[in-house]
């Protein structure tokens, strides 16, 4: 089984993708990561799984028939007999055919690639944004429960105070305690308020890991692609030089053209094993 870059790539994202679907009760602006990362299982894994499976059936069938076109080329001297050259015009013809099609699948999975990053980075600038908020908020409510606080230690200091004096009698006392309970009601609001944000905080920020880790992992899973992409196109290139060498002149130079096809297949097939 395959286990080179993209190979590894998918896997990585795939991981990463059911990660975040395994994530509970995540905010409502989460809600776009997790279709992404469903979009992802079904439909970009299986585009780009397909896209693999071609660019190495055909970097297979295509280091084949272009083997056999630089032995003929070669056991011609660079110069085929028409017989020859039509037979080489023809495995050409039909590489080069394969490599069209080839061409268009790993551009669109390529595209694809990117269009899924970026839903996923634009994803963690949200939740980076939500974690900033409430950071704001909790900070705002702190200076809320800290004065809340103060407030009752000032009360209590003053009926001990007062209490120890004899100054403020009874009526007065019980003024106070209502003022006391009162400052202690606001001490815990404040308090489950703080709590709430915190427990809120965590849980973004936990989600905004996973989410970071996934836009790591559909970075390298864009690099990937765009290298099988980018390998698909210059072996393109080079079988049609060489057919058009073929085609509009004795040879010699075709055999340049297909030495260095055949090296980029083999990148191909590292790129996309």
């Amino acid at each position: 089984m395959s286990n080179g870059p993209l190979t590894q790539t998918i896997a990585a994202a795939t991981v990463a993708a059911d990660h975040i679907l395994s994530l509970s009760n995540l905010p409502p602006e989460a809600d776009t990561l997790k279709n992404t990362a469903t979009e992802f299982n079904t439909s970009l894994r299986p585009q780009l799984l397909e896209m693999q499976s071609r660019v190495l059936a055909t970097a297979g069938s295509a280091t084949t028939a272009l083997t056999g076109v630089q032995t003929d080329i070669i056991d011609n001297k660079g110069v085929p007999d028409p017989t020859v050259r039509t037979e080489i015009v023809r495995t050409l013809t039909s590489v080069q055919a394969e490599l069209v099609s080839l061409v268009s699948m790993t551009k669109a999975a390529d595209l694809a690639t990117d269009e899924y990053y970026e839903k996923v980075t634009a994803g963690s600038r949200i939740l980076s944004a939500l974690s900033g908020g409430l950071d704001a908020q909790r900070n705002g409510m702190q200076m809320q429960l800290q004065s809340a606080q103060a407030e009752v230690a000032s009360i209590k200091d003053k009926m001990k105070y007062y209490g120890i004096l004899g100054l403020a009698g009874l009526p007065g006392l019980i003024a106070m305690g209502v003022l006391l309970s009162k400052a202690n009601d606001n001490v815990n609001e404040a308090s489950g308020r703080v709590r709430t944000l915190d427990n809120q905080i965590l849980q973004i920020d936990q989600t905004l890991l996973a989410v970071r880790a996934m836009q790591a992992d559909f970075q390298n899973l864009s690099t990937s692609t765009l290298s099988v992409k980018n390998a698909t196109e210059f072996v393109f290139a080079d079988v049609d030089h060489a057919l058009s060498d073929v085609e509009h002149s004795t040879g010699p130079i075709a055999i340049l053209y297909i030495t260095t096809a055949l090296n980029e297949l083999q990148t191909l097939a590292n790129d996309a094993s």
